[in-house]
């Protein structure tokens, strides 16, 4: 009792400075200098493309926003770091880190058939999991476009499942099905939805409030507008419904730019193991493409599009990019995003 009264302001200033540091962001290993943002906020204005960059600040969960706007902040085209954004094809990354977890757990072996669990699909006997996470299955894509949005994971499933082509080859032929059919193993793995996954895995994790998906959208409003679509909004998103629902764990998700900054930079830095599988995989030798993303040089790329947005992702482990668009084509938005990756990995 002497001891702790002879010693108690110094046990006080001990605790207080341990509840400090429990609160300090986590720094970021490469923040972006003053130099290379005035180089990237160049090339955006020279792109004259509604656009916003999110790179490396002092601490990881709190990016360096760039932009360049065509549009005034008030207008349901201006892009913000709060509104919802369909992230497209990059979802596959996501997907991908998912079916890493289950082989890293034991559930599942890349040389798995997918007969095991699909065997409707013609040459499932021939297709193994990682040809699905190669594009190198010999799957094609009918169809992206329901009549109708689907209502939950069943009739997604269902729809790939009746929308696909089978040529039994292994050459790579990029396709949406790959992703839906994974995420359905995953489903049938871990005895939960592909959704309550995502939430448990990426979601709650990180205390997100803005990651969706389409089924989850109540007003349209919160989704941020194109200039690529006519129509009003309401119009506009039912279209687009249409579309993403087709794209199981391929690109039916929306996430706000800032959530969408935390999931990916803490799957890189968190869940690095798997991370660093992505980047030393036999990736597929006409694509580079492994796990929801093409590797070259010791960088990370994914891509995304849907009607009227666009996004891509760069990381090369210690630095990340996200470009976000609505004003753009795909190709031009692959062009934009590798002028900035120059600047910002050279």
């Amino acid at each position: 009792m002497k001891w702790y009264q002879s010693h108690k302001l110094t046990i006080l200033i001990i605790l207080f400075l341990l509840l400090m540091n429990v609160n300090q962001p986590i720094l970021a290993k490469a923040a972006i200098t003053k130099k290379e943002e005035h180089q990237i906020q160049t090339v955006l204005n020279k792109s004259n493309a509604n656009v916003m960059v999110l790179v490396d600040g002092e601490h990881r969960r709190q990016p360096v926003r760039i932009q360049h706007s065509t549009v005034p902040k008030d207008s349901p085209q201006y892009i913000t770091e709060k509104k919802l954004f369909p992230i497209g094809s990059t979802q596959k990354l996501l997907t991908g880190m998912l079916v890493l977890r289950a082989v890293k757990d034991h559930k599942l072996s890349f040389n798995t058939k997918l007969s095991k669990y699909f065997p409707q699909v013609p040459n499932s006997k021939q297709i193994t999991v990682r040809e699905l996470l190669t594009h190198t299955s010999g799957l094609a894509d009918k169809s992206r476009f329901s009549d109708q949005p689907l209502p939950d994971q069943n009739a997604q499933l269902g729809y790939s499942l009746s929308h696909l082509s089978s040529s039994g080859g292994h050459g790579w032929i990029y396709a949406s099905v790959n992703y839906a059919l994974l995420s359905g193993i995953l489903s049938k793995i871990y005895h939960e939805s592909y959704a309550d996954m995502v939430k448990d895995y990426y979601i709650k994790p990180n205390h997100l409030k803005q990651t969706k998906f389409y089924y989850q959208v109540k007003d349209p409003q919160t989704v941020l507008g194109t200039g690529m679509l006519a129509g009003n909004q309401q119009s506009h998103w039912h279209h687009i419904k249409r579309q993403l629902s087709t794209y199981l764990g391929a690109g039916d998700m929306l996430i706000s730019p800032a959530d969408y900054w935390v999931i990916l930079t803490q799957a890189f830095n968190s869940h690095r193991p798997l991370f660093k599988e992505i980047m030393h995989a036999k990736v597929a030798p006409d694509s580079h493409y492994f796990a929801g993303g093409y590797v070259r040089d010791g960088i990370l790329h994914s891509n995304g599009t849907v009607e009227g947005y666009t996004c891509n992702v760069f990381t090369n482990g210690k630095k990340t990019m996200i470009l976000f668009s609505n004003s753009m084509s795909s190709k031009d938005t692959d062009n934009l995003s590798n002028q900035v990756a120059k600047v910002y990995f050279k």
